[in-house]
């Protein structure tokens, strides 16, 4: 800050003359700058920088050298003449030299943004401004001025500047950071200034985490516990050695010449060079385990394929000319590849290599190499994010404390009330420093909470830009589109980038074309209120509709014309109504042309009268021709031109009646006359002999006067009264019929971008944000709901793009992520994994950060971790139940249950007034059997699809869900359902026949599927089939093996829970209740023991 733009600088006016004019260069002094003056014996003497020079006080000598003596002012030249120099002056009561640091971090940016002195929240540009307003410019030490209180504190401070003060606070570490900041006001205490090396400096955290101490500490605590991140980079690298040493067993060979098969070329065929080689390669490649492998082909091996490059540092290089597909046909000397619909632009190079597609595997591993790379080098928007996976945490950054619910928000809970932990989780999210878990048992409501989260967030966006400031992400595209279909933010939609390529079902709803659907309807019910309570409306709703199908809809000559003349009466009957009339010149364009074409509706017709063509034909039109039978033709053509009344305008109509009484006296003009007339009529009547599709559309011309007119009537209506009707109406037209530039406009000021959290590091992410690349999409919250099944690699991803906050949502004690067991195993025996590291793998980076950020909360108090209570999914005694056996007993909070029993009830009878209810299928009625490495037993699968069909015959609008453990058994279920025509098989897929499929508001009527298929699902009734069957017990209840070889995977109480826990109002378990009834049981499976004595009591039902 220069001295002369300060608001202390006071008004007076200080003459000064110098002594020696001919010292006195004007050139040498500087206008606007501080300047010194000195006094020696007596005398006085300006300086600045390199210049000194005696000088004459003009006016007040004697003050000015009182001034100068106290040394408490300051001067700054205002005003250089040839004679004089001009001083302004600022007196302060003390100058004292102190040096130190002012503190600048996140959240003094962020203030200084939201009063819109600097454009970003950066905290460079806030140390710019504020060194700019509040440092003094001095050829000196740097100053800045500061308040003297009148009482004196030892840890604030205010500093004033041009046109701002801020308090700033020393904390007992001797810190001083700034506290507030506003505009400056007049003010009585004195002002003194502070002198010596004082700056602004960076306390972001970014500067933190770079600091060499920090970096010294952590790198120290790394070497000690392991590396967490490391840990999960030997992952990937494991996965992908494993990916590329089976490619290289099934190799590659080379072509010589390919050729495009098929009108789309979606078919290629690849000529071999070697027919050995190709046999080996297609014998290696029908040994693989799985049939969902793809074959790719390039002009050259890639690098992972040619062994130059150690495998962990190949597949990085982009590969020109790649083109992937399925394995089509088998040629003789060849193949055929089917190119992906979406890639059928794609040319294979002319002569190359073919070879196992590892194109996904590359994909997935660049993108999250590149952000694993970010968060270790710090140089993701929230550096100190690898410190927090680690566990490792210097501190927390300052934040402003957000109100955690708005009237906006409050609208997303249903009666506007959400329970005291959802709002403290919208409070914790909000306001947290840096990551935020939100743990969401069963049915407690965490997807309403990400919605009002959202709302939120858009709210509190600030000076930011409101458009796609936040990201929302889950490892599938289920949990996202569950997630993104109940987001509502400022009436605009989430916008989801990305789909399920290279799936052909994809059955997940667009939510931009759902939400204009419903807009449309809105939309439509409002304008339904208008034509209610102003009934000419109706008719200008039936002139649009007329215009637009004659414009769009072919049709024969009579509709059209009918078409036309219900435009004419709709236009008299709307200017009668509420004087709505067109501009006279297009009403007289429209009338000329419905005119014209109505003649030439006429035209059309009489070009298929034979005898009037014969009449037009027979006209005499020489002297001696007409001296025969002249007259009696004209006569002929004028009966025949009664039936046709457009057929002669009045001046030919008068031609034809002159020649017709003139039997002699014919000139040689009016013969003339006559010969322009059969011309003209001959051309009238000539047979249209266009294609139909052009006879039965209007032209263009008529196109644009029809435009011209709606467009005419529209402009009326917006400048009458009944403008809104016509903004609505417009906007009704568009939603239905501009689909592309909604979506469009959509993409452009939706708040909410979603993705999968691979799809977040997507080109058309990229795209969307307008970055170049993966390392600059940044969004200021990321929220990833079912965060604790997504792999850790996976979740790097949206986690690196976050800059503000990070919301992990998800529930640790249901479905984990899920690990690769080769990739375990390779690791477990080659880097002799401890057990300490081995747990690290197994244990999701949800649970990991739900227990180290609990650790944090205690050490600097702020709050980052909270599980919901209150479930509203089932019934009562069925929450209870999943509370007790789930949570209650690893001394978690209790789920109490927010709705009351009676708003569960169901119409079976069979389970009436129950909740609960097994089915015992004991051994002897048939034991479990094995199908690969899975298991299925034929008479529950066929008990489960009798009574599934029974009570879906009983209660049409009741949903089911039937779960397994076991895929077999999932597909013996089907195939039991297909036996009696509830499911069926196309394309080798069972699928539920439509009939069964959806209730009648759409909702998924019957699914069936293991229990990764239904997290976030819930089901009116819910079937649990349990396979397996009793056996001689276990002689050792800590043989882990024994355990699971009995038991199976109902030991796993994540699955169970998930299993346990999808139903409303009923859940059932069908299988043999003799392996659940024991004590050891009540051990090894305590929930599957618990659930049998449940159905046993008032509340359940047990069927032998």
């Amino acid at each position: 800050m220069k001295l002369t733009n300060s608001c202390l600088l006071e008004p007076e006016i200080i003459r000064l003359r110098p002594q020696e004019q001919d010292e006195y260069i004007k050139s040498q002094w500087h206008q606007g700058d501080e300047a010194h003056l000195i006094s020696r014996q007596g005398d006085l003497y300006i300086n600045q920088q390199d210049h000194l020079l005696p000088v004459d006080v003009i006016d007040h000598e004697d003050k000015i050298k009182t001034l100068v003596a106290q040394r408490n002012t300051f001067w700054v030249i205002t005003t250089l003449t040839s004679q004089d120099i001009y001083l302004q002056k600022c007196t302060v009561s003390a100058r004292v030299e102190n040096s130190f640091k002012i503190a600048v971090d996140e959240w003094t940016a962020e203030n200084l943004s939201s009063k819109n002195v600097i454009h970003s929240d950066s905290v460079n540009d806030a140390i710019q401004w504020l060194s700019d307003e509040f440092l003094l410019e001095s050829d000196r030490a740097s100053g800045v001025f500061t308040k003297i209180p009148t009482r004196r504190s030892e840890d604030t401070l205010t500093i004033l500047g041009r046109e701002w003060e801020a308090d700033l606070e020393v904390s007992p570490e001797n810190t001083t950071t700034l506290k507030y900041i506003k505009r400056a006001q007049q003010s009585d205490e004195a002002i003194g200034v502070l002198e010596g090396e004082i700056i602004f400096a960076d306390a972001s955290q970014q500067s933190v985490v770079n600091s060499k101490e920090s970096k010294r500490k952590f790198e120290e605590a790394l070497r000690s516990h392991g590396s967490y991140v490391s840990l999960w980079e030997d992952y990937s690298n494991t996965d992908w050695e494993l990916v590329v040493e089976q490619a290289r067993e099934v190799g590659f060979f080379r072509y010589t010449k390919t050729a495009a098969k098929g009108e789309e070329s979606i078919l290629w065929e690849f000529s071999a060079e070697d027919e050995e080689a190709l046999k080996r390669f297609l014998e290696r490649f029908d040994a693989l385990d799985s049939k969902d492998f793809q074959l790719e082909s390039s002009g050259t091996k890639p690098d992972w394929l040619d062994n130059e490059k150690a495998v962990h540092e190949s597949g990085f290089d982009h590969v020109q000319d790649k083109v992937s597909g399925e394995l089509y046909r088998r040629n003789q000397n060849g193949l055929t590849l089917k190119l992906d619909d979406q890639r059928k632009q794609d040319r294979p190079a002319s002569d190359g290599y073919v070879y196992l597609s590892l194109s996904g595997h590359i994909t997935n591993r660049s993108r999250r190499q590149k952000a694993k790379d970010q968060i270790q080098s710090g140089n993701n928007p929230m550096p100190q994010l690898h410190r927090l996976l680690e566990g490792y945490a210097e501190g927390s950054r300052r934040r402003n404390s957000l109100r955690a619910l708005t009237p906006y928000a409050k609208e997303v809970f249903k009666g506007g009330k959400p329970t005291p932990k959802q709002e403290s989780a919208i409070d914790i999210a909000l306001n947290t420093p840096d990551i935020a878990i939100i743990v969401g048992p069963p049915g407690t409501g965490k997807t309403q909470v990400i919605t009002a989260l959202q709302r939120r967030l858009a709210e509190e966006s600030g000076n930011h830009e409101l458009n796609h400031q936040t990201l929302i992400s889950s490892f599938q595209h289920d949990a996202v589109d569950n997630v993104i279909a109940r987001s509502d933010v400022f009436g605009l939609p989430a916008v989801k980038v990305g789909g399920r390529g290279g799936k052909k079902s994809d059955t997940s709803v667009d939510p931009v074309e759902s939400w204009c659907q419903k807009k449309h309807q809105d939309v439509g019910l409002k304008l339904n209120d208008y034509l209610d309570s102003k009934p000419f409306l109706s008719t200008l709703r039936e002139l649009f509709t007329c215009v637009s199908t004659l414009q769009v809809a072919p049709m024969l000559p009579e509709e059209r014309q009918q078409k036309l003349d219900d435009i004419s009466n709709l236009l008299k009957k709307l200017y009668k109504e509420c004087s709505i009339r067109l501009p006279s010149s297009i009403r007289t364009e429209w009338d000329i042309w419905a005119e014209e074409h109505q003649v030439g509706l006429h035209s059309q017709k009489m070009g298929l009268d034979e005898l009037l063509i014969r009449r037009i034909r027979s006209l005499r039109t020489t002297p001696d021709s007409y001296a025969d039978d002249g007259s009696e033709q004209a006569w002929a053509l004028l009966d025949q031109a009664y039936i046709y009344p457009t057929l002669l305008n009045t001046s030919q109509k008068e031609l034809l009646e002159q020649l017709a009484n003139s039997f002699d006296n014919v000139t040689l003009e009016q013969l003339e006359q006559l010969s322009e007339l059969k011309g003209t009529l001959l051309d009238n009547t000539r047979p249209d002999y266009r294609p139909p599709v052009l006879k039965t559309v209007i032209d263009e011309q008529g196109c644009q006067i029809l435009n011209a007119l709606l467009e005419a009537v529209r402009e009326k209506i917006e400048s009458s009264q009944l403008g809104e009707y016509a903004v609505l109406e417009n906007y009704q037209q568009s939603l239905l019929n501009e689909p592309y530039r909604v979506r469009e406009a959509a993409q452009s000021y939706t708040s909410i971008l979603a993705a999968t959290c691979q799809q977040s590091a997507s080109n058309q992410m990229s795209a969307l944000k307008n970055v170049d690349f993966q390392n600059d999409i940044h969004f200021q919250s990321v929220i990833v709901d079912e965060a604790a099944r997504a792999n850790p690699l996976d979740l790097f991803i949206p986690m690196a793009m976050a800059k503000r906050r990070v919301v992990l949502v998800g529930d640790h004690r249901q479905l984990p992520h899920m690990l690769e067991p080769e990739v375990e195993k390779t690791m477990s025996v080659r880097d002799e994994l401890d057990t300490n590291r081995q747990e690290m793998l197994k244990e999701s980076l949800f649970e990991r950060l739900f227990k180290q950020l609990k650790k944090l909360e205690a050490q600097d108090g702020k709050p980052r971790v909270i599980t919901l209570d209150t479930q509203f999914r089932m019934h009562p005694v069925l929450g209870d139940f999943v509370s007790q056996n789930f949570y209650e007993n690893h001394q978690e909070e209790k789920i109490k249950s927010g709705r009351p029993a009676d708003h569960f009830t169901h119409e079976l009878m069979d389970f009436k007034d129950k909740v609960c209810a097994w089915i015992d299928i004991p051994k002897s009625d048939g034991n479990w059997k094995r199908r690969g490495t899975s298991r299925y037993r034929t008479i529950e699968a066929r008990e489960i699809a009798l009574r599934t069909k029974k009570m879906m015959e009983e209660c049409p609008n009741t949903s089911f869900g039937i779960i397994t453990f076991y895929s077999a058994q999932r597909d013996e279920i089907l195939e039991q359902l297909r036996q009696i025509d509830v499911a069926e098989k196309v394309h080798g897929n069972y699928k539920i026949r439509s009939q069964w499929s959806t209730l009648e508001n759409g909702d998924e009527r019957l699914r069936v599927g293991s229990v990764d298929a239904f997290q976030g699902k819930e089901f009116n009734v819910v079937f649990l089939s349990t396979v397996l069957t009793n056996s001689p017990p276990l002689s050792d209840l800590t043989d882990d093996k024994a355990i699971r070889k009995k038991y199976g995977f109902l030991t796993l109480e994540n699955r169970l829970n998930v299993a346990m826990s999808r139903q409303q109002q009923l859940l059932i378990c069908v299988g043999d209740a003799e392996m659940f009834m024991s004590e050891e049981a009540q051990q090894v499976v305590p929930a599957m023991n618990a659930f049998y004595e449940l159905c046993g009591g008032e509340h359940g039902k047990v069927v032998h």
